[in-house]
């Protein structure tokens, strides 16, 4: 429920369910929050890094020049946001969703976690030397994001567009797509194993070459045959997706 908040900084501590008690004080680095819903409001150049926070919503919030930096976030969700220009960098993100949420311009880099993204704008968003496996992309535009020395292992893109991304130093094993554009991808020096594509997935010969000469693959033999035979039969397999809901179940 909403009746249990906790705020915390070096040894002081106010219990409230009224948000501007919270953010309105000056230092938030180190706050702790669980169960708690905030909704409906404002948080601008505020400094909320070593925090944690728990069973968390944000919904219809604005949160803009923040810094989220070293936070360990576990089972939140920023639902119908704004959350232009804030930093995130080093966190661990142990079950975290977006949706409807806007993340322009936002750094996610060096962090940890599997991350849901669903109907939310990355434009520019950098999400550089981290382990995000698992993470799942469902009608987003990542067309304009950073995911250099990222590993990408077991994430899913489901509706969503990479056409014209470069990619270099990255983990892409055991992936899939659904339903999404790839079709001028560009990957160079990564790890990729395993790939599947649903019959409706963009995916032009062109990218051949991207993903097999330019990308280190081992064995690389079975791996071209593997490719002939997708652009034989354009289409790799068609691959299932759980009926479960993958988002969280606090909100």
């Amino acid at each position: 429920g909403n009746s249990v908040t906790y705020y915390s900084h070096y040894g002081f501590s106010v219990n409230s369910d009224d948000m501007s008690d919270i953010f309105s004080q000056d230092n938030l680095t180190g706050l702790t929050l669980y169960q708690k819903t905030f909704e409906n409001s404002f948080i601008r150049e505020k400094n909320l890094s070593g925090s944690l926070f728990q069973n968390i919503l944000f919904e219809n919030m604005t949160i803009k020049n923040t810094q989220f930096i070293g936070v360990l976030f576990q089972n939140v969700t920023f639902k119908n946001s704004d959350l232009t220009n804030v930093d995130f960098s080093g966190s661990t993100m142990e079950k975290i969703n977006f949706i409807h949420t806007t993340l322009n311009n936002s750094s996610l880099n060096h962090i940890g976690g599997a991350l849901v993204f669903k109907n939310s704008d990355l434009t520019n968003v950098d999400l550089s030397y981290s382990a995000i496996d698992g993470s799942i992309f469902d009608s987003t535009d990542l067309t304009t994001s950073n995911f250099v020395n990222t590993n990408l292992n077991d994430s899913k893109y489901i509706n969503s567009n990479l056409s014209g991304l470069t990619i270099s130093n990255i983990e892409l094993k055991h992936a899939s797509f659904k339903n999404s554009n790839v079709e001028n991808l560009k990957i160079n020096n990564g790890k990729l194993a395993n790939i599947e594509f649903d019959q409706n997935t963009i995916f032009s010969s062109d990218i051949t070459n991207e993903i097999f000469i330019s990308t280190s693959l081992e064995p690389a033999e079975n791996f071209l045959d593997y490719l002939n035979r997708v652009i034989k039969n354009q289409l790799i397999k068609r691959f299932g997706f759980e009926n479960d809901n993958p988002y969280s179940n606090f909100y």
